[in-house]
Parts: structure tokens; C-alpha cells; sequence
């Protein structure tokens, strides 16, 4: 995707053209004929109101002498009835154009809408995990939901004012044809409309801008609440979400109001404007003529209807450019994700097969987060395959950088991770991940059934092979007594289910992978002792089929583990 972050106007409607230049061709071509229509119709106008009055054609304006010979070349003498039928035809062939251009608008929209957010997801997705600690959850749900839907929207903001601009120039072109000093006093009104409502831009740019900051504080602070709000009601602190809400929802209230007040200001200040610039207009013209005598009425009634419309389209213009101002920070926003994400994107090789042969090395490691001190320094360490290794430590002592180093989540600063013989690097890493399962203190559940928790890439498990899985992890007993068995829903993040249960799911599905190495991340805390001691009965029975590293203090894990790994300070003391 082309990051335009700081972006001009040009530049936005630049980067929509070069992806989908087709369909804006197709759209602007339905709003070009559109408009010629209309013209054609207003001088057609011109001319029901000249025969009315009986005017000698060969004193009219020469765009209505040659509507009045394409009628005589067609073998038609141009009359009230057939000239107003003209009329009536081409404002509904009109009206047909922009409801077809203006619907594949829409869809194109639609369609714009969707291709953002799945590269937004896609390079999110695709980024380090680095990318990850430095960005809020709420900042990233509101560039999908938000940013996207501001950002599409442009497209169709664009496309109309396409359409004013191109209705603009015809309607220069008709009043050309009939008065070249109507004409420029068209043009001079719609320039000064314009100037007049610079201030309203302004106003939209910087509560666009505004909106856009108190979106992101506002997603960001909800979403995080919501993760948390188990704890904020036990201790009857939900207040606290509310009272931290309510600076961005003041925030959000007051660019929300300044944004109406601008839309409301610059459409009912153009209508008195408009007005009185067709009432000096008219006096012009007359003053010109000379006299009521020497005025062309039809002449002067489609002028005042071309001003009219001339001063409308030039007003929806600066709306349309409003809200184009007023969307753009929207849309850098969301390009500034989406660069950051490109930025941060994991060179990674495929995910052919790797072998784990012998035990897994670590040798001479050294890592350190962005302006950071050391997090890892020379660390050595051998897990023998099949063994179970424990990482204690206290908080802050490096043991989950260590491990997320193991599993390829951060490449070393410095030194080598072994797999057997094989180094572990940007070439093998993705298909290393494919060969790890993971259980967190806190497992993660879609809102899905048991079944696609824990077979996530859906592959179709035979009988067999699901039973073991389900045994190994001892939740066979518990999914049996369940009305829908493995096809019961979980809840959002497993809520209907309790902490013992999620724990031997997610053992069930880090065994679903097949894995050759298995992480456990203070898997047991917060259990009670029985639970505890039937999660370890089921490592237990894993020894010397899949290599295991735990980070935990439980006594009970140290019981069972080969071999005990005490880090501090990012250093091993006691190997």
C-alpha cells in the first residue's frame, strides 16, 4: 500500500485514481453527459420562453439558433409542446445518469471500504511483534472501523465533487452562449461564495482533526477498560472507566459540533448570497441593454436559472471539499498504520518442514529492545529434546524475552539459536512457529466452539486422532458432559467456561499442532492445587514426546522438571 502520510488533497484523490482509474473514468464520463444534458435542456428553456414571446430566432444567441436547426434538420418545427417535452426528457435522462453514476459510486465506495481494511489486517497481521507492544488495541480497532470508513468515504466525496465541478463548467459554457457578461459575473460570484466560506474550511479541517485524536484516546481507553472490566467490578471501580471516558467523549462532543456548525453556516448563509447576487446580476444586464425594452426575457430567465444553479453547485462544492478536510486526518491516520505495520513487516522464509533433532541451543544470545538497556546478555542454554526445562526468575529477570526469542517472536541482537543443527533465522523462522505450541496464564478463546478453539486452521480431524488429543490433554471428560459437546460455544474469551477448562483446551490445541516444542507461561497460577496437579499430570505423560519450557515459581512445576533455569537481570545465575 502507498503510505501518503501529510497528505495534500491531490495527493489522496491521486492515490484513488491510480487504483481504481477504471471505474472513476466510467463514473465521471455518466456525471460529464449528465450535465451537457442539463445544459441542453436549460438553453432548450430559453427557447419555450422566446416562442412564447414570439422572438425573431435570427436575434438569438447562437447555442439556441442551433438547437432550433437540429429540430429543422430532424424534419421538426421546434414548438411549445415539443421544445417543453425536450425539456421533461432530458432532466429525467439526467436524473437516470446520476442515479446509475452515483450508485456504482456507492459501490465502488463499498468496495474501497473493504480492499482498506483488508491490507490494514493483512500488514498488521504481517508485522513484528514489536509492532504489537507499541500499539494500543483501541488505536488499531478504531483504524479499522473508524479511520477505514472516513478514509473510503472520501471516494465518494470526490466523485461529487467531480460532478459539481464538471456541472460548473457547463453551466459556463451555456451562459457564455447567452451573455458573456452574465457569464463572468457567474464566475466572479461562485470564486466569491467560495472566499466567503474559507473560514467554515478552516473550522472543518481543525475538527476533523480534532475528532479524529479523541476517536483514537476514546477506542483505546474503552477497549482496554473492557479487557480489565472483571477486575474493575469486583473492586467496585467501574466508575473509573467512565471518569477516564469522559474528557474524549467532551472532546469528541465539541469536534463533533464544530464540524455541524461549519456544514449548517456554509449551506443556509448560500441561499440570501446567492440571491442577491442574481439581483445585482439582473440590474447589470439591464444597465447594459440599456433599457427593459432591449432585454432578451428568455435570455434573462435562463441566465437567472443558470446562476442560480451556478452559485448552488459552487456552494455544494465547498461542502464537499469540507468534508474532504475534514476526513483527511482520517486518512492519514490510518495510512500512518498501515506504514508503521509496512515498516515492521516480518521478512520471513516459507513454511516448509523443520526438523527438531537432538535438543534445542541457545548460544552467546544477547537482546535489547529499542533504546533499551540489555533485556538478555550471554545467555547459554541447552533443552534436550523431550525434556522439561522451567525459566524462574523474578519480574523483569528476561524470562519471557527469552522465551519469545526460543519461539521467534525477536531475533537476537547477538548469538545463535540452534533447532538441532539448524540456526534459527529470518529463512526458517515461520516454519519453526509452525511447529510450537503456546499456553498462556490466561489462555485465549475465540467466541467459537471448543471444536475450532482447538483445531484453528479447521483441518478435518479424524475420530481417532481428536479423542487422543482430547485425552492427552484430560478434557475429555469435562466436552463429554457438555449438551453440544466439542461443539459448544465457549463464550468471548472463554467466559463460560473455568479456569481449569481453558487451561486443558488450550493444552488441547497446542497439542492439535503436533508441536516440537510446547511453552507454558505461568500456565498454572491462579489455578487451585487439584487442577494444578492434573495440568501436570498431563505434562507428565508428554515427557519424552515433546520438549517443554515453563515459566513459572509453582512448587509443583519444579517437582517435575528436568532441569531448573534461574535468570536475573537478563543473565543465567543458576543453569
Amino acid at each position: 500500500m502507498v503510505s501518503l502520510m501529510n497528505s495534500s488533497l491531490w495527493d489522496i484523490f491521486r492515490f484513488f485514481l491510480f487504483r481504481y482509474r477504471t471505474e472513476t473514468f466510467g463514473i465521471f464520463l455518466g456525471m460529464l453527459i449528465a450535465s451537457i444534458s442539463e445544459g441542453v435542456g436549460i438553453m432548450s428553456l430559453v427557447l419555450v420562453v422566446q416562442i412564447m414571446l414570439d422572438t425573431d430566432m435570427s436575434e438569438t444567441p447562437a447555442p439556441l439558433r442551433a438547437i432550433f436547426d437540429v429540430f429543422s434538420m430532424a424534419g421538426m418545427t421546434p414548438t411549445f409542446v415539443s421544445l417543453i417535452l425536450t425539456v421533461a426528457g432530458l432532466i429525467v435522462f439526467k436524473a437516470i445518469l446520476l442515479i446509475c453514476a452515483e450508485s456504482y459510486a456507492l459501490r465502488v465506495n463499498a468496495r474501497i471500504a473493504s480492499d482498506l481494511r483488508l491490507e490494514l489486517v493483512e500488514n498488521v497481521v504481517s508485522a513484528d511483534w514489536q509492532f504489537f507492544t507499541s500499539h494500543r488495541l483501541g488505536r488499531l480497532s478504531n483504524a479499522l472501523h473508524e479511520e477505514v470508513a472516513q478514509a473510503a468515504g472520501m471516494y465518494l466525496v470526490f466523485c461529487r465533487s467531480a460532478s459539481h465541478v464538471v456541472s460548473l463548467f457547463i453551466y459556463v459554457l451555456v451562459a457564455a452562449g447567452l451573455s458573456w457578461s452574465l457569464s463572468l459575473a457567474a464566475i466572479v460570484s461562485s470564486l466569491v461564495l467560495l472566499r466567503l466560506m474559507k473560514k467554515f474550511v478552516d473550522m472543518s479541517a481543525r475538527s476533523g482533526s480534532q475528532q479524529m485524536g479523541a476517536n483514537k484516546e476514546m477506542m483505546s481507553i474503552f477497549s482496554e477498560g473492557l479487557i480489565g472490566m472483571k477486575m474493575l467490578k469486583v473492586m467496585g471501580v467501574e466508575q473509573k472507566l467512565v471518569s477516564n471516558l469522559k474528557l474524549e467523549v467532551a472532546s469528541l462532543m465539541k469536534a463533533y459540533f464544530s464540524n455541524g456548525l461549519a456544514k449548517i453556516m456554509t449551506k443556509h448563509a448560500r441561499e440570501p448570497f446567492m440571491l442577491a447576487l442574481i439581483a445585482i446580476a439582473s440590474i447589470v444586464y439591464v444597465n447594459i441593454k440599456g433599457s427593459l425594452s432591449g432585454v432578451d426575457i428568455g435570455v434573462l430567465v435562463g441566465m437567472v436559472v443558470i446562476f442560480q444553479r451556478a452559485v448552488n453547485a459552487a456552494g455544494h462544492l465547498q461542502q464537499q471539499y469540507q468534508s474532504l478536510v475534514s476526513r483527511r486526518p482520517f486518512y492519514e491516520s490510518l495510512m500512518e498504520v498501515n506504514g508503521s505495520a509496512i515498516s515492521n513487516r516480518e521478512a520471513l522464509g516459507s513454511t516448509g518442514e523443520s526438523t527438531l533433532i537432538g535438543s534445542i541451543k541457545v548460544e552467546g544470545v544477547h537482546f535489547s529492545y529499542a533504546n533499551a538497556h540489555e533485556a538478555l546478555q550471554e545467555i547459554n542454554l541447552s533443552l534436550p529434546a523431550g525434556s522439561l526445562t522451567v525459566l524462574v526468575g523474578e519480574s523483569g529477570s528476561g524470562k519471557t524475552t527469552l522465551a519469545d526469542t526460543i519461539c521467534g517472536l525477536y531475533l537476537p541482537n547477538k548469538g545463535t539459536i540452534y533447532i538441532g543443527d539448524e540456526a534459527l533465522d529470518r529463512s526458517n523462522i515461520r516454519s519453526w512457529r509452525r511447529q510450537l505450541g503456546y499456553v498462556e496464564q490466561e489462555p485465549f478463546l475465540f467466541h467459537d466452539s471448543i471444536r475450532n478453539n482447538i483445531f484453528l486452521e479447521g483441518n478435518l480431524e479424524s475420530d481417532d486422532r481428536r479423542l487422543d488429543i482430547l485425552s492427552k490433554a484430560r478434557c475429555d471428560r469435562f466436552i463429554d458432559e457438555l449438551p453440544l459437546g466439542i461443539d459448544t460455544i465457549v463464550g468471548e474469551r472463554g467466559s463460560r467456561l473455568s479456569g481449569g477448562q481453558k487451561q486443558r483446551i488450550a493444552i488441547a490445541r497446542a497439542l492439535a499442532r503436533e508441536p516440537k516444542l510446547m511453552v507454558l507461561d505461568e500456565a498454572t497460577n491462579g489455578l487451585d492445587e487439584e487442577t494444578e496437579r492434573e495440568i501436570l499430570n498431563t505434562l507428565m505423560d508428554l515427557k519424552g514426546e515433546v520438549t517443554m519450557l515453563f515459566l513459572t515459581h509453582r512448587k509443583l512445576v519444579l517437582e517435575i522438571a528436568d532441569q531448573v533455569v534461574e535468570l536475573k537481570n537478563g543473565k543465567i545465575i543458576k543453569p
